[in-house]
């Protein structure tokens, strides 16, 4: 098993999971988890499990706009109350730059997996609570990633039990299986993301700057050997309802996994399945 913490730098907290790294800088939660690295090689551009808290007027792929001259985007549209370590917890409390009255509480949990039925040296959990104060708030929440792509897979039935390839340039708008598969090296490592259900109002997954390389698969019906992209990729999660009531507290689930293998099609499921069937956390 991997060994894994949160090792504070300055304002920022790095993980340190080898052979995976990343920095989570918690006063900038839209940038989520950067300065990405897998066996020594940088993911440049790439981000993972960004917060943004949205004005009325911002739709979720707003937030696949992430810009390093936009240091408002980087900041997430909240303001860091406080954070804080607990063994491989990362926990930062928010509120709202303008607008709601309310307070979001984050949680990134790494976790070294140790089911052999989901191989994979990391998984990142993200917890995340928002409690309503002196009046009812209109939740406005996203997660957003973007990640350096050489391959994506995406569902190709509403429940979420089989995957497509996604065509170059062509988005996807997940509703509520949000689910996706990403091949983010040559070398065999795939990154998934996934939000629960119950626990979401809409998801989408979004090309950007993206170049691309088609391979002739010959007569193989093997869809992985059939197109490689390359590029960056976007994907959003809008989490809770609409309209949450004053004093409640209302919970949301997104995780992201890697694992590394030839093609996700023996791994993806399980790692699905784990997810959406684990008892939910009413603790975090």
């Amino acid at each position: 098993m991997a060994q894994m913490c949160w090792e504070e730098v300055g304002s920022q907290f790095r993980l340190v999971c080898p052979p995976f790294g990343g920095v989570i800088d918690p006063s900038r939660p839209g940038c989520g988890l950067h300065e990405l690295e897998i066996e020594g090689r940088k993911l440049s551009g790439s981000h993972l499990l960004g917060i943004r808290w949205l004005t009325p007027h911002q739709s979720c792929t707003a937030t696949l706009r992430l810009d390093s001259s936009e240091e408002l985007a980087r900041r997430g549209g909240c303001v860091l109350r406080d954070c804080w370590t607990c063994g491989c917890d990362l926990l930062a409390e928010y509120v709202p730059q303008v607008g709601e009255d309310a307070s979001l509480v984050v949680r990134w949990r790494a976790v070294a997996n140790s089911d052999n039925s989901c191989p994979g040296p990391l998984t990142i959990d993200v917890l995340l609570s928002l409690q309503s104060l002196e009046f009812e708030t209109y939740a406005r929440v996203c997660v957003a990633s973007m990640v350096e792509t050489a391959e994506v897979w995406v569902p190709s039935d509403q429940g979420g039990t089989q995957l497509r390839i996604l065509g170059l340039a062509e988005d996807f708008a997940g509703g509520q299986v949000p689910l996706s598969v990403i091949k983010v090296s040559r070398n065999g490592w795939w990154y998934q993301e996934m939000a629960h259900p119950h626990d979401i109002s809409a998801a989408g997954v979004q090309w950007r700057k993206v170049s691309c390389e088609t391979q002739s698969a010959g007569s193989t019906s093997d869809p992985t050997m059939q197109s490689v992209s390359s590029g960056y990729l976007g994907t959003w999660y809008r989490l809770f309802s609409d309209r949450v009531e004053r004093g409640l507290i209302v919970r949301a689930r997104v995780r992201g996994r890697f694992f590394k293998a030839e093609s996700p099609a023996a791994h993806w499921l399980k790692g699905w399945e784990a997810f959406v069937n684990a008892s939910v956390p009413l603790g975090d």
